[in-house]
């Protein structure tokens, strides 16, 4: 699992309840939030660009897999920077560690499910 479920339990004092609500969000949102960076990207909105990118970096910072997290920082570095140049090669690495964590993200909210119960 790319997720970091042991730190995220300690983070949240092993309380099943609340990781199934945050992974029950995070299945909802994430998926939005990605659809806005790429769009912001299509469009070279860098202002949204910088403020999507943001919002995906700082939702999946609490599941500890720095891939995901870093392609979700250099996007929205490049937003603030305003930098046209390789922003197609970022995306591309941002839906691709997406895709991973993703996959884990379903499992650990099934686990979530079970043991909040």
């Amino acid at each position: 699992m790319v997720i970091n479920d042991k730190q995220l339990l300690e983070n949240f004092e092993n309380d099943w309840v609340l990781v199934k609500e945050l992974t029950t969000i995070c299945l909802t949102k994430l998926p939005e939030y990605l659809s806005n960076v790429a769009a912001a990207v299509a469009s070279k909105d860098f202002e949204k660009l910088e403020l999507h990118a943001h919002t995906l970096k700082g939702s999946v910072s609490y599941f500890g897999y720095e891939p995901l997290r870093e392609a979700s920082y250099q996007l929205e570095i490049a937003g603030r920077e305003k930098k046209a140049a390789g922003l197609d090669t970022l995306l591309a690495t941002l839906k691709a560690e997406f895709k991973i964590f993703f996959v884990d993200l379903e499992v650990l909210a099934q686990q979530a499910l079970a043991n909040a119960a």
